[in-house]
């Protein structure tokens, strides 16, 4: 026990001061990981709390300190063995939803029961558009009430019927977590965000994981839960990193971490590593999105149908997934990932042909739209030169090429596209609207649950950053939310890869590369960017030995 506290002093010392750890200094049982591993680069977290951050790296540490309400698989279906809810049921075909809670408890011993799942429900309402995932799969602007009818029952009565498979999997799942009321009650929106990251206020958790330590920029420390409901962990102690730029695969190298994506440019040189493995996740429910401003005063021909799909068949994606990926990717026109294939139309899966590239057809359609090129080469109309400005994040080395591509691609049709770095967290401030009459951003989305596109494309949509209005979009989206089967969602896909109210690109998977002792990794990267760290297996040198106590202390 004392060489543990030993170990770990000294783990936690050179992680303060970013110095190389090794697995020997951290102590068996630990296993470190970098943000991001298995979808992208890594990057730093800044809260820790469900209700204001749709960050997914920061879901990554909350999928392990809370449950979701409703656990949705990788299938699109509700696993009750992993949700906080035993069941969620309606005898009314969608007017009303009884949800049964697991007899669980938190993690300092008290009963989860209804009381939590409807303070927790009263605090979204409270907290209005500013809880993140306001309206989102109509919560909670679609509940018109909700009551304990038991110690482990909630009762939910619609405003109107919904769609059952739509209000479980994008209202109640994975994006929706029960907090404890014995922790949570008496802060308001205020006190909630200034601490967002305060340790101390997300100490008590259901989930298999709890928070041992937070340091801002640098990394959080995780402990196995003992009271734990479910699948116990074999991990005693999960470190979570924030690696800068591209030195996760050198830190593991170092032995400071246990697991790093292989940098798609680095694939061939990163399997000649002895001593190590090579895991392939299942494809990410991921696509490259780029964001079209339809507001844009300084671009406003970005809300020109025509001009989109010039875009849309300008861009080859074949070259960007032979190049950016290494054939790691597939080809995307839609909102529904192509891996995601249980969930795609017939149209989506024969890869809308009439969206194929062919940059012949995108000049003919800009040309018939009254644009002709200049001296330069570049179109023109009305006296505006066909000029765009392309944003993404520099911390991704594969969104700055795939822009780069883009670029060329657009320049032999006739489109000035300018490319611009700008900081992942201060382009979502762009996004949101800080007063910057941007044009296009570019950026990775992950669909964590349902593929609904409500919050990117209806009118009223809490994540229409573009600012695209279309009724029959309206229209269709409602059809989602309250008819029945996956027919609406059919329809609204097509719709939206039709009229193009995003550039649709392809989303890579990374293989990642372990160290010897970790297994369970392809169980612990879920496609929808959910991590399980209570999947993963130990074995020697990493697992502890049997008998006695050996966890990490600290």
């Amino acid at each position: 026990m004392i060489l543990a506290r030993l170990a770990l002093a000294a783990f936690l010392s050179c992680m303060a001061t970013a110095m190389p750890c090794s697995a020997e200094e951290a102590g068996c049982g630990t296993v470190i990981l970098p943000t991001g591993l298995g979808a992208s680069a890594p990057a730093g977290i800044n809260s820790l709390n469900p209700m204001l951050t749709t960050g997914l790296y920061a879901h990554e540490v909350i999928d392990l300190l809370y449950r979701p309400l409703v656990w949705i698989d990788e299938h699109g279906q509700p696993d009750p063995t992993r949700g906080l809810a035993e069941s969620v049921t309606t005898q009314d075909d969608g007017e009303s939803f009884l949800v049964t809670l697991h007899d669980w408890r938190w993690s300092d011993g008290v009963p989860v029961t209804a009381e939590d799942l409807v303070f927790t429900l009263d605090l979204v309402r409270t907290l209005g558009p500013r809880y993140v995932y306001f309206g989102t799969g109509g919560m909670p602007t679609l509940i018109a009430s909700w009551r304990a009818v038991s110690p482990h029952q909630v009762a939910l009565r619609m405003t109107r019927k919904v769609n059952p498979r739509w209000f479980v999997s994008a209202g109640l799942g994975n994006l929706f977590f029960p907090l404890p009321k014995h922790v949570f009650a008496g802060l308001d929106a205020v006190e909630l965000r200034r601490r967002q990251n305060d340790p101390t206020l997300f100490s008590v958790s259901d989930g298999p994981f709890l928070l041992k330590s937070f340091a801002f920029g640098r990394h959080i420390v995780l402990d196995a839960n003992p009271l734990y409901g479910g699948h116990k962990p074999e991990v005693r102690r999960l470190v979570v990193s924030f690696p800068t730029g591209n030195t996760a695969l050198e830190q593991l190298r170092a032995g400071s971490l246990d697991m790093a994506n292989i940098p798609f440019l680095l694939s061939d040189f990163a399997k000649r590593l002895p001593g190590f493995s090579v895991v392939t996740p299942s494809p990410h429910y991921t696509y490259g999105d780029g964001y079209f401003n339809f507001r844009s005063a300084t671009a406003p021909y970005l809300a020109d149908l025509s001009v989109r799909r010039a875009i849309t068949r300008a861009i080859d994606q074949k070259e960007i997934i032979a190049l950016v990926f290494h054939g790691r990717a597939a080809i995307d026109h839609g909102p529904v990932p192509s891996a995601m294939q249980d969930l795609q139309s017939d149209k989506a899966r024969a890869g809308y042909p009439d969206l194929s590239f062919d940059p012949d057809a995108a000049r003919a359609l800009l040309l018939k739209d009254g644009w002709a090129p200049g001296a330069d080469g570049i179109m023109a109309k009305d006296g505006k030169r066909l000029a765009i400005t392309l944003q993404t994040a520099p911390e991704s080395p594969n969104g700055v090429l795939m822009a780069q591509i883009i670029q060329r691609d657009l320049r032999r049709i006739g489109i000035d596209i300018s490319l611009q770095l700008i900081g992942f967290n201060q382009l979502l401030a762009i996004l949101a609207g800080n007063g910057h009459d941007w044009q296009m951003v570019l950026m990775n989305w992950s669909i964590p649950t349902y593929p609904d596109v409500h919050d990117f494309f209806s009118s009223d949509g809490t994540e229409n950053y573009g600012h695209f209005r279309d009724p029959t979009m309206d229209a269709l989206n409602r059809a989602v939310m309250f008819g029945s089967g996956d027919g609406p969602l059919h329809a609204t896909q097509d719709y939206a890869a039709e009229n193009a109210p995003h550039l649709y690109l392809p989303g890579g998977t990374p293989q990642v590369l372990v160290r010897p002792g970790i297994g369970g990794v392809s169980d612990f990267l879920g496609p929808n960017g959910m991590w399980s760290a209570e999947l993963l297996t130990l074995s020697p040198p990493l697992a502890c030995p049997t008998g006695g106590d050996h966890a990490p202390a600290g």
